[in-house]
């Protein structure tokens, strides 16, 4: 085998590998968030996202192992489900030899991970409640994402809490200063109810097909209805007080960043219903509906973040430049919508001023 081929083949597991871990549904949603977290930290503590890159680094590096760990135990431990339900799963007629083997070299990075931190234990405390959770959430005899909120909670803290807090420390650790305990406490609150929302849209989402495998999701327990409720009067107004508190406490920098974004973002919302007739919804998916907020957090926000701190330290442009290069599938659906407001073809309303 020549050096070409070789190559070809390393690609062509790799690529195995990442379709097997699911990475085109958690590399760009379930990251930005919190990566947009890290850039907030650093210049909360007085420094630049370009001083904070490697602790950054270092958290992308640490949550790969265990997002692919979660999605390929949820693939093994749904296969009954999914088929009693008639969903596809990656795993359905595989030999599951390499996905265990998969499974246990996730655990060792993890543990190598969890090994070189050692001196920290409030980090490392951080990163196994990641993993804890993923374990409770699809592992039988545990199997939490059957036993209601126990499931709804265990999926919110591994997807959403940890990679904020791991960010957001990593990010203070770069610097040589520790995280506040309160803005700790503040971030941890912001991303677990948007860790909820996200969680119960799933639910929502799957409810037809969860009850067919009479999975005892929180949402096939109680209803759509009870949860839209609760994301839309309790979740929502705290995910709202939790990220203008951030904002505060960050410092004006931020505080003049997450306001240009949500000035963007209102702006493409006001077109995408006025030209296109689309919905804004907290919970509940509908035809023609995009989720409150969800790219603010993945795009407007790290990015506004990303030239605000342009004018702390110009090196931030190389940081701007890796952002767009890892992380540019979102962006292009942005970009994609903008470029259809000034296209007559996909103008469903015209405008009126």
């Amino acid at each position: 085998m020549n050096s070409s081929q070789l190559l070809r083949a390393l690609l062509g597991r790799i690529r195995r590998v990442l379709t097997m871990g699911r990475a085109s549904e958690w590399w760009e949603y379930k990251l930005l968030p919190a990566i947009g977290i890290g850039y907030a930290v650093s210049l909360a503590l007085g420094a630049s996202p370009w001083a904070g890159l490697s602790g950054l680094g270092w958290a992308i590096v640490s949550l790969v192992p265990g997002a692919v760990f979660v999605s390929l135990l949820n693939d093994l431990t749904d296969l009954a489900d999914d088929a009693a339900a008639g969903k596809a799963n990656r795993q359905a007629g595989r030999n599951p030899i390499f996905a265990i083997a998969l499974i246990a070299l996730c655990l060792a990075a993890g543990l190598v991970l969890a090994w070189t931190w050692r001196d920290d234990p409030l980090l490392v405390a951080s990163y196994a409640l990641g993993w804890t959770a993923y374990t409770l959430y699809s592992l039988p005899p545990f199997r939490f994402k059957h036993r209601g909120f126990a499931g709804v909670l265990c999926d919110a803290i591994g997807a959403n809490v940890v990679p904020a807090l791991l960010c957001a420390q990593l990010s203070a650790h770069a610097l040589d200063q520790q995280l506040p305990a309160a803005m700790a406490g503040i971030i941890a609150i912001w991303s677990l109810m948007f860790g909820l929302r996200g969680i119960l849209w799933h639910q929502i989402g799957d409810l037809a097909a969860d009850r067919m495998a009479g999975a005892q999701t929180f949402v096939a327990r109680h209803g759509a209805d009870r949860a839209a409720r609760i994301a839309s009067r309790i979740v929502f107004p705290i995910e709202m007080l939790s990220l203008a508190a951030i904002a505060v406490m960050a410092g004006p920098l931020v505080q003049v960043a997450g306001a240009v974004a949500a000035v963007l973002y209102a702006g493409l919302l006001h077109e995408r219903i006025y030209r296109f007739e689309m919905r804004v919804v907290v919970v509940v998916p509908r035809e023609r509906s995009c989720i409150a907020l969800h790219e603010y957090y993945d795009v407007f926000l790290p990015l506004a973040l990303l030239v605000v701190g342009l004018f702390r330290d110009p090196a931030v442009l190389a940081v701007l430049g890796l952002h767009l290069i890892l992380f540019p599938v979102r962006i292009r659906q942005i970009a994609s919508d903008v470029r259809k407001m000034f296209d007559p073809r996909y103008i469903r309303r015209p405008y009126r001023s």
